[in-house]
């Protein structure tokens, strides 16, 4: 295995390139804007003051999200490249794409050491906040795991480094900002075991296909997990579990949890959830 920055990549235009979505992305922002202008036709037409304000704070969230989009359409929207010598593991979110070039952000695996791959459904069960009080939501991951042979050392401690990486911070007329996307598509669960979070096209159907040419492919697994009763685990399986839902993109479901388990503030959550996110354990 090699740890490479970006542009140290030997693209190929034969390469098999699976990455998120530009088409859902264009039809998706479309629908909304669509939204957002019937909205206002509406409160014209109506005279309705709180149907114009509605889309114009649509239209401002819209706007302020474009990067959802646009990120998209950049060259660092990939997760995996597969050429006939292995594959090329993308650590980086493709929103994080303003972080430093120089960063070691690629991983090359090559087949030989893949000892095996497979799919997995995760269904898990998120805790949210409502009006009504707790309430759950339930979802549905795609998941790809490689089980590799090499030493994976370096891999994690990569990982690590691309968790704890701070924002860099950019100039604007408000101030010093810096802009950090809590997404992680990519996690060493254990040791030897790669999880990649698919949300990409082509499928992980036809991802796991092409794989097979190279690796053993393993019958997919159905997994079930629940993020709302942590009460009777250990402290440390608690810490797990906050661990993996904020590594998931549920930092406030994570932040929330933590508040009521151990009785925090809303500062002391917000810290003691992004050390475990960092991968930091600390004392209770």
């Amino acid at each position: 295995m090699d740890l490479l920055r970006d542009h140290e990549l030997l693209v190929n235009e034969h390469d098999r390139v699976y990455r998120y979505s530009r088409v859902r992305a264009i039809l998706a922002y479309a629908l909304l804007v669509a939204g957002c202008i019937a909205l206002f036709v509406a409160g014209q037409r109506e005279q309705a003051l709180i149907l114009r304000f509605a889309a114009v704070f649509t239209g401002a969230c819209l706007y302020l999200a474009r990067r959802f989009a646009l990120a998209r359409f950049r060259d660092s929207n990939w997760l995996v490249r597969a050429n006939d010598n292995g594959l090329y593991v993308h650590l980086r979110s493709y929103l994080n794409y303003h972080f430093p070039a120089d960063d070691l952000t690629v991983a090359f695996i090559p087949y030989r050491e893949i000892g095996g791959a497979h799919a997995v459904r995760e269904r898990r069960e998120v805790p949210e906040m409502s009006r009504s009080g707790r309430t759950v939501s339930v979802q549905s991951v795609r998941m790809a795991e490689l089980e590799l042979t090499c030493d994976t050392g370096p891999l994690g401690a990569a990982l690590a480094e691309e968790r704890a990486r701070p924002a860099p911070r950019v100039a604007t007329w408000y101030g010093n900002s810096g802009v950090r996307y809590q997404h992680e598509p990519v996690t060493l669960v254990e040791p030897g075991r790669l999880r990649l979070t698919w949300e990409c096209v082509p499928s992980v159907e036809t991802f796991l296909a092409a794989l097979g040419r190279y690796v053993s492919i393993r019958k997919s697994e159905t997994r079930s997990t629940s993020y709302t009763d942590l009460d009777a685990l250990s402290r440390a399986e608690q810490e797990q579990r906050l661990a993996e839902l904020a590594r998931s993109g549920q930092l406030v479901a994570a932040i929330t949890t933590a508040r009521r388990l151990y009785g925090y503030d809303l500062r002391q959550a917000s810290e003691y959830v992004e050390s475990l996110r960092a991968g930091q354990r600390r004392s209770a």
